[in-house]
């Protein structure tokens, strides 16, 4: 019953944002892939926006068949709630007609074949966007092979306009072998080249040398400009600022380096991503708890080994929804974790191994005092691990008193509230 009632509010919230698309025709940008999205996609907002351009961008994650239309249309997901679904339902036709933007910036998800192909057959963007793709990448086990997984994907920018603009990674083997199949009209711009590419990049460190943000240096036809992105940290980060300056670059090529360093700088980051946070007793946080593929994971690993001058402390969850991969690549961090970090602490049953340094918690409350054992001003924490394992609630036993959670973590809304 409760998949037939999700398939007819999917049907009825995308013929809604079909009507609102053929109405209002806003400038599309449609943004997959398998690492970075949500902080792609918000940083393209965010330029777009200090142009001084009406935009929307997808609201938190919404990237699914109903997820889509909720962000074209603006509206929020009930969730288990049947009368905010009610409301939604009921403003869907009024929003179609009076409340769509001129740009919309979007994330386009899957976790099923056909998910985006279907999502995309009516969609059609005027930008398509793909962020990295990871060699083990997450809803494998949905797909006979990655191949596949990664074909679904490239239908996005296959997608897009006649004319239209295809966004890639240069440096991406996975995508590279597949540009033959943008439709022949199609603007290709590509990042990580000789054009637009990553000089270098350091931790930004406070006075006493805790962790701020990340200092970016970017060769933008040959001349190096100097970006800082505040409260992130990571080379995940600095992937998503040179997608995002590529993207917009690409839409408007007279955009000005000075209003891209205001953008960037100015964003409020999103919660639970590479996010540096306040912790107790003077320590940091490091808040990667959203989600965990194998290349994030691998990638946050490194920026913790990287941090100077302090105590590390990895906090791991599972990365969920690997397939027939989930050992060996679980063992593969274990082996990496162990080397890099003085204590790992492992919640939710994560098969990382049994390696030195690594403590299994029977439950987050066991994991949250193992934590607090650790806690003091030269320590940081890195706590990622995939939706499942709800690391977030780590995280918030972590953060300094006067940092809210609520303001700053993943998953707060009531319908996430419940007992781990």
């Amino acid at each position: 019953m409760f998949r037939i009632a999700r398939l007819l509010v999917s049907r009825y919230l995308t013929l809604c944002a079909r009507l609102a698309l053929s109405i209002h025709k806003p400038y599309i940008i449609a943004i997959t892939g398998s690492v970075g999205k949500t902080t792609t996609k918000d940083m393209i907002a965010a330029i777009l926006r200090e142009q001084g351009r009406s935009v929307r961008g997808s609201e938190k994650s919404y990237n699914s068949s109903y997820g889509v239309p909720l962000s074209i249309l603006g509206l929020q997901s009930g969730v288990r709630n049947p009368f905010i679904w009610m409301h939604t339902l009921l403003l869907a036709p009024l929003r179609a007609l009076f409340g769509v933007p001129p740009y919309l910036v979007l994330e386009v998800g899957l976790e099923y074949p056909g998910d985006i192909t279907t999502i995309v057959s009516w969609l059609k963007p005027n930008v398509g966007v793909m962020t990295r793709l990871g060699e083990h990448p997450v809803h494998a086990e949905h797909f006979s092979s990655r191949e596949d997984l990664y074909a679904e994907k490239f239908t996005l920018l296959q997608a897009i306009v006649p004319k239209g603009i295809a966004v890639c990674n240069g440096a991406d083997k996975i995508q590279q072998k597949r540009l033959h199949l943008l439709p022949a009209q199609t603007a290709l711009h590509q990042f990580n080249t000789d054009n637009l590419s990553v000089v270098k990049s350091d931790i930004h460190y406070d006075d006493d040398g805790k962790p701020l943000g990340t200092d970016v240096v970017l060769s933008i036809n040959g001349t190096d400009e100097t970006f800082y992105i505040p409260d992130n940290i990571g080379d995940g980060m600095v992937q998503c600022l040179i997608t995002a300056v590529a993207t917009t670059r690409a839409i408007d090529g007279s955009i000005s380096t000075e209003t891209l360093r205001r953008a960037i700088a100015s964003r409020t980051p999103a919660p639970g991503r590479m996010r540096i946070l306040p912790g107790k007793k003077g320590s940091v946080v490091i808040d990667d708890s959203y989600n965990a593929s194998p290349t994030a994971m691998h990638e946050a690993l490194e920026i913790l080994s990287s941090v100077r001058g302090t105590k590390k402390i990895a906090v791991l969850g599972v990365m969920a929804q690997l397939g027939r991969e989930q050992q060996e690549v679980h063992a593969r961090v274990g082996e990496k974790v162990s080397a890099i970090a003085d204590h790992v602490v492992v919640v939710d049953d994560a098969p990382y191994g049994n390696r030195e340094h690594i403590r299994y918690a029977r439950n987050h409350d066991e994991a949250i005092a193992y934590c607090m054992e650790y806690v003091s001003s030269r320590v940081v924490f890195l706590c990622k691990g995939s939706q499942v394992s709800r690391v977030e609630y780590i995280v918030s036993a972590l953060l300094a008193d006067q940092c809210d959670p609520k303001t700053v973590l993943v998953r707060q809304e009531k319908h996430w509230q419940k007992s781990p």
